[in-house]
């Protein structure tokens, strides 16, 4: 199968390319920038410019988007003194907001303009609004399920939930099958896991057992009800 993968510059992004490859995909790269090594053609678009994606999404049958631009306060938000989320940036994160959401807008408009019939989009538990809320949330019920409502407070919770939105939409309109699936830090193998817990528990250590609690409530994927082909 021919697969395109955005940001497959980024960590998550090269481990994913990696994997295709030991299955006998064809795969392409789309990023900002290109890695120091690349093991596939990669091409460096700006995915918030349509014109610019055209050609890249030609003959493709899959793709895979992982691209996003980070929003900082994830890293470094949480006030240990308050036990609150800060949001430092709040122009900041509107701008990085309307990147995210035209990103995936665009991947989807270029995908159906050629013909992809298969999506999967990285989106995050923390659509749930758990992860990043600006006041105290509680789960409707426990365990959370793929039923339970989603309440973001934060931009990065709405940019993933908006993604999802337009994914729905995308689906229930044509016949692409579109798969939303959360990223968490099980993905992540050996020492790479190992830095991205330490980090995370590092930065905000309310959330160690909260990721440990939700972290497996989405890793179902999405998937529209359309039948599959």
């Amino acid at each position: 199968m021919r697969i395109l993968v955005t940001g497959g510059s980024g960590r998550l992004g090269q481990a994913v390319v990696r994997e295709l490859f030991t299955h006998g995909h064809r795969v392409a790269v789309l990023d900002i920038v290109k890695p120091r090594e690349c093991v596939c053609p990669t091409y460096a678009v700006d995915l918030s410019k349509t014109k610019a994606l055209e050609t890249h999404f030609e003959s493709v049958e899959c793709v895979v988007h992982l691209a996003r631009e980070r929003f900082p306060y994830t890293e470094t938000g949480f006030n240990t003194e308050t036990q609150h989320w800060d949001f430092p940036d709040p122009f900041g994160d509107a701008e990085r907001f309307n990147l995210n959401v035209s990103m995936i807008n665009n991947v989807l408009a270029a995908s159906r303009a050629a013909g992809v019939k298969k999506i999967v989009c990285g989106s995050s538990l923390a659509v749930y609004g758990f992860y990043y809320p600006r006041t105290a949330v509680q789960p409707d019920y426990l365990p959370i399920d793929e039923d339970h409502p989603l309440k973001p407070q934060d931009p990065y919770g709405l940019t993933k939930l908006t993604g999802e939105k337009l994914c729905d939409a995308a689906a229930a309109s044509s016949d692409i099958q579109i798969a939303s699936f959360a990223i968490f830090r099980s993905l992540y193998r050996g020492a790479s896991q190992a830095h991205f817990r330490t980090k995370r528990e590092a930065a905000h250590p309310r959330h160690r057992r909260t990721v440990d609690l939700y972290r497996c409530a989405r890793c179902g994927a999405r998937v529209s009800d359309r039948p599959r082909n």
